[in-house]
């Protein structure tokens, strides 16, 4: 955290200006969808589900009829759950009203196995960001990881496993979101650029204006100006209060000069 004092003639005005009439989210790189594993990648992925498949789906005692939850279907083909169910979103499964597969079904999916996992194989669980680029991509809206956060918050998106540390997310799941709740991502979209153009990051004005963090947070307590973070990992505070708060900082810097 920064101790630096109020930098002379500091304009944080003019910055703010500068600041909201610029692009600040980096859509950055997407993953290529489209990349199909190489054969040797297919053929290990075929071997591996070989024993269970053949333990299963090819046993005779068991019904053609008998049904299988969306977990255990893809088990019972060699995908993991993601990749099951972007198969159906791409029409390469036939698609279940009850999330239950048949076993004559699956049989049929099995003896595709390879077109099918050649198209679903690299399709992978993301990071926010890359769901924030999914959302994005698919939606047409100007959603940020500031909005996948939120998502998170209200359950709408939950994690199916973690990469390095970090929570990763079906991206299937924004998809289904799109198609069933599109007000809601428009309505939590909007609100969150409504609240960025209406506030400024705590750490960005202290870094342009020379205050430090812990006096911005300090003038904003003695004016109750709120700053808590309402959206995303960072606070905020209202842009009306910038120069109240920045005088305010540097009235006290000048009042502990003159007690020196």
């Amino acid at each position: 955290m920064s101790n630096r004092f109020v930098k002379e003639n500091a304009q944080p005005r003019d910055w703010l200006d500068r600041q909201h009439a610029s692009s600040s989210d980096n859509p950055g790189a997407y993953a290529d969808e489209n990349h199909k594993t190489d054969d040797a990648e297919i053929s290990r992925l075929i071997s591996e589900s070989l024993g269970i498949a053949t333990s299963i789906l090819f046993n005779p005692a068991i019904p053609e009829t008998a049904e299988y939850r969306t977990q255990e279907a893809a088990q019972l083909v060699g995908l993991e759950v993601w990749q099951f169910r972007r198969a159906v979103r791409l029409g390469l499964i036939e698609d279940s009203e009850n999330y239950y597969w048949p076993k004559w079904l699956l049989l049929e999916v099995f003896r595709s196995r390879h077109s099918i996992w050649s198209e679903v194989a690299e399709f992978r669980p993301r990071g926010a960001h890359k769901c924030a680029t999914h959302l994005r991509k698919r939606s047409g809206l100007d959603a940020s990881v500031t909005d996948v956060h939120e998502l998170i918050e209200r359950y709408k998106l939950r994690p199916v496993g973690s990469f390095k540390g970090s929570d990763i997310y079906d991206l299937n799941d924004i998809d289904d979101l799109i198609e069933d709740e599109p007000e809601l991502l428009e309505s939590i979209v909007s609100n969150r650029a409504e609240w960025e153009q209406s506030t400024v990051n705590i750490r960005e004005l202290a870094a342009h204006s020379g205050i430090s963090e812990a006096a911005i947070r300090w003038a904003a307590r003695k004016y109750d100006v709120p700053y808590e973070a309402e959206w995303g990992r960072y606070q905020r505070i209202p842009i009306w209060a910038v120069d109240i708060l920045v005088a305010e900082v540097a009235k006290a810097d000048q009042s502990r000069e003159r007690l020196a």
